[in-house]
């Protein structure tokens, strides 16, 4: 019989499907074994129809496959880290000018030109036995900040000395 009121549907199909569990799921592996391509089909149309729920239910089914293989996702942080130091010195440069309150809103363009500056300075110290280091002319302690007009690649020994003190632009090379 149907039902006039949805939620009341949906109430009464949610305690069939836990009544009978099993049953419900033996009988939805046998239809999508047996019509694969309509199943294809749904699967599609669920997702554009529904792109918030199925974002939600991917972030649950990697969460659970993190939880599942933890060392081996910690093996492919770790590798991600040593294969793309710049970017990794790029994403800690912006979490401590959120820290310090002094971040604003970078475009692709913006993100592009200071992620250039930390491959810049990788780069540099493969061809160098000085090590380059990314520094902000005004530093982020004294209001600098974090965008492609404020950084400068600069040796690790002048950015120490430098410290959070304004000298501004390195002259040196």
């Amino acid at each position: 019989m149907p039902y006039l009121d949805i939620e009341k549907q949906r109430k009464a199909q949610r305690e069939y499907y836990e009544r009978n569990k099993l049953i419900c799921q033996e009988r939805t592996k046998k239809w999508r074994e047996n019509n694969p391509k309509r199943d294809k089909e749904h699967k599609a149309t669920y997702i554009k129809n529904d792109p918030e729920r199925r974002k939600e239910q991917t972030r649950i089914s990697v969460a659970k496959f993190r939880k599942k293989n933890l060392e081996h996702c910690r093996k492919q942080n770790r590798q991600y880290k040593r294969d793309n130091p710049d970017i990794i010195q790029s994403a800690k440069a912006i979490r401590r000018i959120k820290k310090w309150g002094s971040y604003k809103l970078l475009s692709k363009e913006e993100k592009a030109m200071c992620r250039s500056f930390y491959t810049e300075a990788k780069e540099k110290n493969k061809h160098s036995k000085i090590k380059y280091v990314v520094d902000h002319i005004i530093p982020i302690s004294k209001g600098g900040k974090h965008n492609p007009q404020n950084l400068q690649v600069v040796p690790e020994l002048w950015n120490m000395q430098k410290g959070s003190n304004l000298w501004g632009a390195y002259k040196g090379e």
